[in-house]
């Protein structure tokens, strides 16, 4: 007799992008409220944390969250490499509370240069990284993305790029939003290519709008009510993945009060883990 397989238990979360008006308490707070099991803090320039302030504010979020039994899942960051100024004071910091993921800054291919080259200049800058990485005990991720000149929009090139970097160091935030606006119907063979390598998710969901003589544009809108397919759940699941999912925000309000977003927010939540739990 087979055992009934148990349910995935993953920690899901929201990028806090759209609250960082808020203080860490408040920020605590909405994501008890809101239903979340930590977030994806934004620690970068702009951000609810500046980099460099990591030392005194970062503690003080974690310490908020914890408060209420939630977590830092992941850090958005402006990282790129090894050598850049704040790089090394921010993972110190991170791994001092006990923060282990970090998605790397958007990478952007330079226009009227080669691609291949690009690539092996990428590759000696993340090798850099992977080894820092390695000597703090966390893990990058790179996000894929969507449109011209990303790099990691084709996720092969993602793949390229770590290949033969230890996942332990390098990985990918994969994004099923992103992927499905780059590969319609064939963002399976995208997960596929990177599934071992995954240390994180995300999930944001789209339309097409027709743009007459322009082809099409992307629209983001509510999870569930877009483009995304569900079923990447279950590929997700079979992969053996064990990170966290987190929801980014990329559609407009109804208006900007903390009641408005804390509506639309929880209704993403709550669909997400609608989908989940049909797995």
């Amino acid at each position: 007799m087979i055992a009934a397989q148990s349910k995935p238990v993953w920690k899901i979360g929201g990028f806090t992008k759209p609250i960082q008006d808020l203080s860490f308490e408040q920020t605590a707070s909405f994501c008890t409220d809101v239903g979340w099991d930590g977030i994806e803090l934004a620690l970068r320039a702009g951000g609810h944390v500046l980099p460099e302030r990591v030392d005194e504010d970062l503690p003080k979020m974690v310490a908020a969250l914890r408060a209420r039994g939630r977590d830092v899942m992941v850090l958005a960051t402006d990282i790129r490499g090894g050598k850049e100024t704040l790089t090394e004071a921010v993972l110190r910091a991170a791994a001092r509370s006990n923060i282990r993921l970090y998605r790397l800054a958007t990478l952007r291919y330079r226009e009227n240069a080669s691609i291949a080259q690009q690539i092996v200049e990428l590759r000696a800058q993340l090798k850099d990284l992977a080894a820092l990485n390695k000597s703090l005990g966390v893990t990058g991720l790179l996000q894929n993305h969507s449109g011209n000149g990303y790099v990691g929009s084709a996720v092969w090139d993602i793949y390229s790029l770590i290949e033969n970097i230890d996942p332990r160091e390098l990985g990918v935030h994969f994004d099923i939003g992103h992927a499905t606006v780059e590969s319609g119907l064939s963002w399976p063979t995208a997960f596929a290519l990177v599934k071992d390598r995954v240390g994180a998710a995300i999930v944001k969901d789209f339309t097409w709008k027709a743009a007459p003589n322009g082809g099409g544009t992307v629209e983001w809108c509510p999870i569930g009510k877009g483009m995304v397919n569900p079923k990447f759940f279950t590929q997700l699941r079979a992969s053996g993945f064990a990170g966290p999912i987190t929801m980014q925000y990329e559609y407009p309000f109804e208006n900007p009060s903390i009641e408005a977003r804390m509506r639309a927010l929880k209704a993403d939540n709550e669909q997400l883990r609608a989908w989940i739990g049909k797995i």
